[in-house]
C-alpha cells in the first residue's frame, strides 16, 4: 500500500492538484533545510507539536476541576469553564493570526510564480486562488489539530455534577468556536493584504505591506501575556461591556455559550455578529479577488521590474560617514542592505522585537496598575526593580536577534568577495558591527523606555537607569565582538548545534539574570546620587579598559562554519 501510494503521488492529478502540492511544499522551504527528507520531518514534527497540546490540557486543568466539583457553587465552576473557554478561543485566533502574518508573502502569488506557472496551461485565477487556498487549508489543518484534541481533554475533565452540557455538545461547540473564530482571522488578514494591494499606490505598496506584517506581528506578540491571563478572569467573564460589540473574541466566545443553549439575548447578538463576520469575510475575499486577481498580477509586475530603492538612504549615508575606511564601509553596506532585503532576517529580528516589546509592555503596564505611580515617583521595592530592567531586558532581545539574523548567510555564496578583499579586515569588522549593533538594538532600547523611566522614578534616578543599561549593554557588545570571529551575513551555518531545550533553559537564565540580579545591583547603585555616580564611573572605566585592551591577536576571520569533531584532541593533535 505504501508504494502505492507513493506511485500514486509521483503521477499527475491534475492542475489544481499539482498547484496546491506545488503551494504546500513552498511554504515549509527553507535555505536550511537542504533535503525532502529533512522538510519531511521538520513538517511532521511541527504538526505533531501542535497536536500533542490537547494531551497536555486534563494534566494542567484535572487539579482546579476537581478541586472546584467538590464545592456547592455550581456559579464559580461555570465561571471557571468561561474562563478557560475564552482563553482557549483567543489563543486560537493569536496562534493562526501568527501563523498567516508570519507567512505573510505566502496568501498570494509572487512575480517569481507569475514568471514559472504562467506559460503553462494555467488561468491567473487557477494560480491566484491554489495559493490563497493553500496557506488557508493549513490554517485549517492548525485548528483541527489544536482544536480537536484540546475540546475532547477538556471535556473530559469538566464532566462531573457540575457539568454545563453533555460532553459531545460540549466538544462540538468548542471545535465550532474555534474553526469560525480561526476563519475570521484567516480571511480578515487575506482581505486586509487584497485591499492593500490594489488600494495603496504601486510605488508604496511594497513597504505598507512590509510595515502592516511586522506591526500585526509585534500586536500579536504584545497580546499573549495578556491572554495568558484569561483563565484567571472569573470575576469578570460575564460582563459585557459596551465595547464587546467590537471584540472578536467576544463574539466566538458568545457563539460557544449560544451552542451550549446557555447564551441570554446580547449573547446571542454577539454570536450572530460572529457568524456574520466570518461569512462577510469569506465572502469579501473572494469577491474582490475574483474582480481585482488580473490587475493584482499586472502591478506585481510592474512593480518589481522598477528599480528597487533603498529604504535606508539616510541610514547608509550616515553609516558612510561613520566609516574610517572602505573595509570598513563594505561591511556596515553589505549587512544593512541584506538585513533590509531579506524576508527570513527580518522576521528574526521581528519575532525577537516583539517578544521584547511583550515583555516591557507587560512590565511596565504592571507597574501602573500595581498603583506604584499613585503615590508619586517610585523610590524602592519590586516596582523599582521592574522600571530598572525595562531597558536591560528590550536590549537583550533586540541584540538577541540581530546576533542570531547575523549567524544566517543572505546566501551560501555572499562571501566570496570579503575573501578576497578583507581576509583580514578583523578590526574593520569589530567597529562596522558595533555601529549595528548600536544603532539597532541599544540605542533603540534606550529611546524607547527612557520617557517612562524619567516618569516614573526622579529625574536623576531615572537618567542612572538608562546611563547603567546602556554602559551594561555595551560592555555585552564588546564581549560579543570579543567572542565571535565572522562578518554578518557570511558564514555558512549548520543548523541543529544546539538542542532546543538547552537554548530555552540559556535564555530563561539569562532573563531572570537581567530581571533579578543586575536590576538589584542597579537598585543597590541608585539609592543615593553619589552611590549612582559611582556606579556609572566604574562601568564608563570597565568600558574604556575593555575598548582599550581589546584583543589584538584576533583569529582569522572565518567562513565556513564546520561541524563538532567526532574525537576531541584537547589541542595535542600536533604532538
Amino acid at each position: 500500500m505504501r508504494e502505492r501510494y507513493k506511485a500514486w503521488l509521483e503521477a499527475t492529478h491534475g492542475a489544481l492538484f499539482e498547484l496546491h502540492r506545488h503551494y504546500a511544499r513552498q511554504l515549509f522551504e527553507s535555505d536550511l533545510i537542504t533535503s525532502a527528507d529533512d522538510l519531511r520531518r521538520v513538517v511532521i514534527t511541527c504538526l505533531a507539536g501542535v497536536a500533542s497540546i490537547g494531551f497536555i490540557v486534563p494534566k494542567l486543568y484535572y487539579k482546579k476541576y476537581q478541586y472546584l466539583a467538590l464545592g456547592p457553587d455550581t456559579d464559580l465552576y461555570r465561571r471557571a469553564v468561561y474562563s478557560d473557554q475564552l482563553f482557549f478561543v483567543v489563543m486560537t485566533m493569536l496562534g493562526i493570526a501568527a501563523l498567516v502574518t508570519f507567512r505573510w508573502d505566502s496568501l498570494f502569488p509572487n512575480r517569481e510564480d507569475y514568471l514559472i506557472l504562467r506559460p503553462l496551461p494555467l488561468k491567473l485565477s487557477q494560480i491566484y486562488f491554489a495559493k490563497l487556498t493553500t496557506l488557508s487549508a493549513l490554517s485549517f489543518l492548525v485548528i483541527g489539530l489544536l482544536a480537536v484534541p484540546c475540546a475532547f481533554s477538556f471535556a473530559s475533565v469538566i464532566s462531573g455534577n457540575h457539568d454545563l452540557a453533555p460532553a459531545w455538545l460540549e466538544m462540538a461547540a468548542q471545535v465550532m468556536a474555534a474553526f469560525c473564530s480561526g476563519i475570521f482571522v484567516v480571511f480578515a488578514l487575506a482581505l486586509l493584504q487584497v485591499l492593500l494591494m490594489n488600494c495603496v499606490p504601486l510605488r508604496w505598496y511594497a513597504r505598507v505591506s512590509v510595515s502592516a506584517q511586522s506591526l500585526l506581528l509585534v500586536a500579536i506578540l504584545c497580546a499573549i501575556p495578556w491572554a495568558l491571563d484569561l483563565p484567571n478572569a472569573i470575576s469578570w467573564v460575564d460582563f459585557r461591556p459596551a465595547w464587546s460589540v467590537y471584540a472578536p473574541p467576544l463574539w466566538y466566545f458568545s457563539l460557544y455559550e449560544k451552542l451550549l443553549g446557555r447564551a441570554d439575548a446580547y449573547d446571542s447578538l454577539l454570536a450572530a455578529r460572529g457568524a456574520v463576520a466570518s461569512l462577510c469575510v469569506v465572502a469579501g475575499t473572494i469577491l474582490v479577488s475574483a474582480i481585482a486577481h488580473q490587475r493584482y498580477a499586472r502591478r506585481i509586475f510592474e512593480s518589481e521590474v522598477q528599480t528597487r530603492r533603498s529604504r535606508f538612504k539616510a541610514i547608509e549615508w550616515i553609516a558612510e560617514r561613520m566609516s574610517r575606511d572602505s573595509r570598513e564601509s563594505a561591511i556596515l553596506l553589505f549587512t544593512l542592505r541584506s538585513l533590509d532585503r531579506m524576508k527570513q532576517h527580518r522576521m528574526i529580528r521581528l519575532v525577537y522585537a516583539g517578544v521584547g516589546c511583550a515583555l516591557v509592555l507587560e512590565s511596565g503596564i504592571g507597574v501602573i496598575l500595581s498603583g506604584a505611580l499613585n503615590k508619586g515617583l517610585i523610590h524602592r521595592g519590586a516596582a523599582l526593580d521592574a522600571v530598572f530592567a525595562l531597558p536591560l531586558m528590550l536590549f537583550f532581545f533586540l541584540f538577541t536577534g540581530l546576533r542570531y539574523a547575523f549567524r544566517i548567510p543572505a546566501d551560501l555564496r555572499a562571501n566570496w568577495l570579503f575573501r578576497l578583499a578583507a581576509q583580514n579586515a578583523i578590526s574593520e569588522r569589530r567597529r562596522a558591527v558595533r555601529l549595528i549593533y548600536l544603532g539597532f538594538a541599544l540605542l533603540p532600547a534606550m529611546a524607547a523606555t527612557a520617557p517612562f523611566l524619567l516618569v516614573a522614578m526622579a529625574p536623576w534616578r531615572g537618567v542612572y537607569g538608562i546611563a547603567f543599561a546602556g554602559l551594561i549593554g555595551f560592555l555585552i557588545i564588546e564581549h560579543e565582538l570579543e567572542n565571535s570571529d565572522t562578518i554578518p551575513l557570511t558564514c555558512s551555518y549548520l543548523p541543529g548545534k544546539r538542542n532546543i531545550l538547552h537554548t530555552g533553559i540559556i535564555y530563561w537564565f539569562v532573563v531572570f539574570v537581567i530581571t533579578t540580579v543586575l536590576t538589584a545591583l542597579e537598585a543597590i547603585g541608585g539609592a543615593n546620587p553619589v552611590r549612582a555616580t559611582l556606579v556609572t564611573a566604574l562601568l564608563a572605566v570597565l568600558v574604556w579598559r575593555g575598548r582599550r585592551t581589546a584583543t589584538i591577536d584576533a583569529p582569522a576571520l572565518r567562513f565556513d562554519d564546520l561541524p563538532e569533531p567526532a574525537v576531541a584532541t584537547l589541542g595535542l593533535a600536533g604532538e
